[in-house]
């Protein structure tokens, strides 16, 4: 009598590329050859993986003649990143104990890539519809190549050129003693630049491994840069607290991309940066574009300052134009991802609740949109569905 040598195994349901929420259904199909005795089949999986349904870890009885079976399992991408999952491992034993075990292991080495979950936020369509976000959809560039769409008709200015002069509508106003040139204005090619800040400080990981802050700040990133992105905005992101690594404004699916492949492998770091550095840092560029400049950040009373000092300086580079500040802050509310396991816990969710609250006011009475996320209770997508209303 000899323990189980030959083993084949094979599994399935395992994709090169996945999201992060998404549930994986992994199967192995097992076939023992000879030998007699019981064996042990191990899938490892990364540590931060949940699994929710079944085992990844089987003992089977081999008994006399060739043997196949099956066993499947479900697991939960938890966190972004890549990471590498090891061929299936197995371990077989004398029935007596007689013998040494015999071990080896099955298939490839494969490298899962779990990227950054994307909300899909659909547009609200209808007449009667305003929108509280600091710049909505509508907004066009003022300054870009003109388009072939029809605007409106007004009048002439020092500079425009002679061809866009409409003679039929001057001649009719000419009998009504107005000498001023209508011209015809089209609509400007291009959208509006947005500038997406994201705080990559390690101060901002609040939670466990699985499930903290930092997390969502990215899930909420990769929202709005598809979200504008694909509604033909100029897009540029500047990760602060982490070397000051900078994205140059730009726009189509090629900057979605790019800035997809570095969120999913970004990581937190221990710097000290606060917003307005960043913002006096990239001063040239505030000005010359007027961007709007999302901030994603989980408030906390150590940034609280240099985010209140930020925005104000925002502000006053803005300073001579008409509209409100084109400012918006997303806020990712920690008190759920902490621990509630006695009164005390819940007196700190309570605590920081309150101080989260008194920033909050302090910016909205500054003139700035603060958008607040507890990912616990809704998705994203809906959080921005509400800065829609009907009138």
């Amino acid at each position: 009598m000899d323990n189980p040598k030959s083993l084949e195994i094979t599994r399935s349901g395992l994709r090169p590329s996945t999201w992060v929420g998404e549930n994986l259904v992994i199967s192995l199909h097992v076939k023992v050859g000879d030998g007699l005795g019981p064996v042990t089949i191990v899938d490892e999986i990364p540590s931060i993986f949940a699994l929710i349904e079944g085992s990844n870890f089987k003992v089977l009885w081999k008994g006399r003649g060739s043997k196949s079976f099956s066993f499947s399992y479900k697991v939960r991408c938890t966190k972004r990143g890549s990471f590498m999952i090891p061929p299936v491992r197995w371990e077989s034993r004398h029935i007596l104990g007689l013998k040494e075990s015999t071990s080896g292991q099955c298939g490839e080495e494969i490298e899962l890539t779990v990227r950054p979950r994307i909300y899909n936020v659909r547009r609200l369509r209808g007449r009667y519809t305003t929108s509280i976000f600091p710049m909505p959809l509508s907004s066009i560039v003022k300054m870009g190549p003109s388009s072939t769409d029809f605007r409106e008709i007004r009048n002439y200015v020092v500079g425009d050129p002679v061809k866009l002069i409409n003679w039929k509508a001057t001649a009719k106003r000419l009998t009504m003693l107005h000498r001023m040139p209508l011209v015809n204005e089209y609509e400007r090619e291009g959208r509006q630049t947005v500038w997406i800040l994201l705080n990559a400080s390690r101060r901002v990981e609040t939670g466990s491994e699985v499930e903290n802050t930092f997390e969502y700040e990215i899930t909420a990133g990769v929202t709005l840069l598809y979200y504008f992105l694909a509604r033909g905005y100029r897009l540029g992101m500047y990760i602060y607290n982490n070397n000051r690594e900078s994205f140059y404004p730009d726009t189509g699916m090629k900057q979605v991309y790019k800035l997809l492949r570095r969120l999913s492998a970004l990581e937190a770091f221990d710097e000290s940066e606060n917003l307005e550095k960043v913002v006096e840092r990239n001063r040239k560029f505030v000005v010359r574009y007027d961007p709007l400049c999302i901030v994603i950040t989980c408030l906390n009373k150590e940034d609280a300052e240099g985010l209140k000092r930020g925005v104000k300086r925002l502000i006053a580079l803005r300073r001579g134009r008409r509209h409100k500040p084109r400012i918006l802050l997303v806020n990712i509310l920690s008190q759920g991802m902490l621990p509630a396991s006695g009164v005390y816990d819940e007196n700190s969710r309570i605590l920081l609740d309150m101080m989260n609250q008194s920033i909050v006011k302090a910016l909205r009475t500054a003139g700035i949109s603060v958008l607040e996320w507890d990912p616990r209770m809704e998705s994203f997508s809906t959080v921005l569905l509400r800065q829609v209303k009907k009138r």
